[in-house]
């Protein structure tokens, strides 16, 4: 009878660590650029910039996720790792090969502990009008 009661409470308090465990750091580095649905050209040079707070001194990585939707993005490119947090500034030279994906974002990890994180807003990457695609012109053959 108290097996319907644990199972449950053992479900909710799943849930409630999963919730807890994927949760951004409060107060770590709250990425300010880029900006929510800002339109970042692939090929450029844009800077990710953050608020630094000295209680996460040290190095930190920097990662490009992307998907279809805020909900679904997943690593991409890892943009730089034991970068001094203290800067609060990274210029990024925006691969050209990006903007497949509908969405973006930047997940910054303190390397002290890799459970203190932040997530930025969802962007977007477009295609340079110079994406480097070229049309191949149309052979034509002559019979004599």
């Amino acid at each position: 009878m108290h097996s319907s009661l644990i199972v449950p409470s053992a479900l909710q308090a799943l849930c409630f660590l999963a919730g807890f465990a994927s949760a951004q750091t409060d107060g770590f580095d709250a990425i300010t650029r880029p900006t929510k649905n800002e339109s970042i050209t692939a090929g450029s040079t844009t800077h990710i910039t953050w608020e630094y707070d000295d209680k996460w001194p040290g190095d930190i990585t920097i990662t490009l996720i992307g998907g279809s939707s805020p909900s679904t993005l997943s690593p991409v490119d890892n943009l730089t790792s034991n970068y001094d947090n203290s800067k609060g500034d990274f210029t990024w030279a925006v691969d050209k090969s990006l903007g497949e994906d509908a969405t973006y974002g930047i997940q910054i990890y303190w390397n002290t502990n890799s459970s203190v994180f932040q997530w930025s807003n969802p962007f977007h990457i477009v295609a340079s009008k110079d994406s480097g695609s070229s049309v191949a012109s149309p052979k034509t053959s002559v019979s004599v």
